[in-house]
């Protein structure tokens, strides 16, 4: 298992069509330098160290990425489907023309992270951080963001359709171009990176009692 040869750097470029791999599987055709080409992992299990991953055109199904830690993680085109993320940390990883459906990220670490033209839709997202982070074009469609810190990140030209934000930390972000359709506002904090975003008049009100509380003003229900 990967957990178990942490000291071994895992290369991938991804290009061949494979399913139910396991662990030993991937570190095997690593070592052995193979090229594989539109990859399809399913059940894989990733819960090591020091990997270096570099990933292109594959799609991931129902694999579990627990506590990952990898020293380096490119990602560019691929796909995430039911997949688990939780306690993962993908700090300084970047993902290019990503898709996360129906994925759960409980706790994962995402500073300092990139994202360029990624998509996560349906995703259970709750206590991670985007602390630091760069997100460009990044959509975020019919999911909760529960206690999500997004503080000093860039966003730019993101979308969040459709989704509930609660208890979601925006301090110090800088927002520009950015869209909350059909979006609801639980408690949110950091209000002034709102600066110059279009919002409707809906959601203006249910940012006003984070606004009190920044404010130290105590708000009835």
């Amino acid at each position: 298992m990967i957990k178990e040869l942490v000291e071994i750097d895992i290369i991938l470029k991804t290009e061949s069509r494979l399913e139910n791999l396991v662990a030993s599987d991937i570190v095997q055709a690593s070592s052995d330098h193979a090229e594989l080409v539109s990859s399809r992992f399913k059940g894989v299990v990733l819960d090591g160290e020091n990997l270096i991953l570099d990933i292109s055109r594959s799609i991931f199904e129902k694999c579990f990425f627990a506590e990952i830690k990898p020293k380096q993680a490119i990602f560019h085109k691929v796909k995430f489907k039911n997949c688990n993320f939780s306690g993962a940390d993908l700090r300084k990883a970047y993902f290019k023309e990503c898709i996360f459906e129906d994925c759960t990220l409980l706790g994962a670490d995402l500073s300092t992270i990139k994202l360029d033209k990624v998509i996560f839709k349906s995703c259970r997202i709750e206590d991670a951080f985007f602390i630091h982070s760069r997100l460009l074009k990044v959509e975020f469609e019919d999911l909760t963001l529960n206690k999500v810190s997004f503080n000093n990140s860039q966003l730019s030209s993101c979308i969040f359709n459709g989704c509930i934000l609660n208890e979601c930390n925006f301090s110090d972000a800088i927002i520009k171009d950015s869209n909350f359709p059909s979006t609801y506002f639980g408690v949110s904090f950091g209000l002034r990176s709102f600066k110059g975003v279009s919002l409707s008049s809906t959601q203006i009100v249910q940012l006003s009692q984070s606004l009190a509380l920044e404010m130290g003003i105590s708000v009835d229900s």
